[in-house]
């Protein structure tokens, strides 16, 4: 992919992510869904449909990985909501506006943010430094959400299972999706 093309879906998704810190469910699934039409109809064209249903795939998976994380994230209390429902005693689950940005989250890795996937240890490091700045910014300008005190331990464990996250997604990529990588 082309740096300018890079540059629009980096745009595209900082956009998105403030959309969805910002505005509800409303405009973060019209969002996300207008991104994500753009997105694999841009793919498809590119590559003649060739490879839809593995884009479509990991879209899917790293979706659900997003809902897991974040599910875990509310349903310990690292992050939380005054007013969250609960399904049965303790199992939380996120808000919508924060699944659309796993969604969108999902086209960058696999646009601007693909080179995260070439160094792994650079990967861990801006993981360490990022993760925490986003849900800190995320949780500041979002009325809704709140990381859990003391702060830092929440921080702390929420990049903790950011690292895990991208072990995991390191070798799913390797071994289903290289492929796909690859085609761009």
């Amino acid at each position: 992919m082309s740096t300018l093309g890079q540059l629009v879906y980096a745009l595209a998704f900082q956009v998105g992510w403030f959309v969805c810190i910002t505005m509800g469910n409303l405009a973060s699934i019209l969002y996300a869904l207008v991104f994500l039409i753009c997105h694999l109809s841009f793919m498809a064209h590119k590559h003649s449909g060739k490879h839809i249903g593995k884009e479509i795939l990991w879209i899917i998976v790293i979706s659900c990985l997003g809902l897991i994380i974040e599910t875990i994230y509310f349903s310990t209390g690292l992050l939380y909501i005054e007013t969250q429902k609960h399904l049965y005693h303790r199992f939380v689950l996120p808000p919508l506006w924060l699944i659309c940005i796993w969604v969108m989250f999902s086209l960058a890795l696999r646009t601007c943010l693909a080179f995260l996937f070439n160094k792994r240890i650079s990967t861990y490091l801006i993981c360490m430094v990022f993760v925490p700045i986003n849900y800190y910014a995320g949780a500041n300008l979002n009325t809704q959400v709140n990381i859990n005190e003391p702060f830092v331990f929440s921080l702390v464990l929420l990049t903790l299972v950011w690292l895990l996250f991208w072990w995991t997604l390191s070798h799913v990529k390797k071994s289903y999706f290289e492929e796909l990588f690859n085609a761009n």
